[in-house]
């Protein structure tokens, strides 16, 4: 079960794909998260010219889970609870962390401070997309999401004078996003980390 947002199809439209499988039932959110969440990657990848490089981990996935489970959830505020709890019982189901329930504060606020090394193939493991996506919940519910989208669309070009493309040497996206985050949001990432953690752990 999956799907992607891989780029423009040969007459300049957005390409948009999703697995779900013939095994899934209709109580299971994949069957609207999924198309929810690729979409939301279409509108990243317009906002910013094309690409996806000048974001980290957790703004990529986080960023599509929120909205895309917004966009599917709209007509029932069940269907988005079901979404929340279907996912956040993933992360033990597939063993990545077993016992998320019990990290603290400063666990959190470390985890994304260690997204900040983490290459943009190396995205797929779901914690990151799950705690983006409450990352997200914080940032719109704090400043609104117009300040999100200007932050998407101050990505677009934040990294020209900064660095010689996108990603730096290490493929890592270029440091400029903490500038545009911080001209967006009147904060730095390192300020807000701990806030995210907060809201995560409370």
């Amino acid at each position: 079960q999956g799907g992607g947002a891989p780029g423009d199809g040969k007459d300049g439209n957005a390409v948009l794909f999703f697995n779900i499988g013939c095994n899934s039932s209709w109580g299971n959110s994949v069957w609207s998260q999924v198309p929810g969440h690729e979409y939301a990657h279409v509108a990243q990848r317009y906002e910013l010219g094309g690409t996806m490089a000048p974001m980290l981990c957790w703004v990529r996935e986080g960023n599509a889970n929120y909205y895309g489970w917004l966009m599917a959830g709209r007509n029932s505020q069940a269907a988005y609870r079901n979404f929340w709890l279907q996912a956040i019982s993933l992360i033990s189901s597939a063993g990545e962390l077993p016992d998320y329930q019990s990290k603290s504060a400063d666990y959190w606020t470390n985890f994304f401070v260690r997204s900040e090394s983490l290459t943009p193939t190396q995205c797929d493991p779901w914690i990151n997309y799950i705690m983006g996506a409450m990352a997200f919940q914080y940032l719109a519910g704090t400043y609104g999401n117009q300040a999100i989208s200007n932050f998407y669309l101050g990505l677009k070009d934040g990294w020209k004078g900064v660095c010689d493309s996108q990603l730096n040497n290490q493929g890592i996206p270029c440091q400029s996003w903490k500038k545009v985050f911080a001209k967006v949001f009147g904060v730095t990432p390192e300020a807000t980390y701990p806030k995210f953690g907060n809201y995560i752990a409370g």
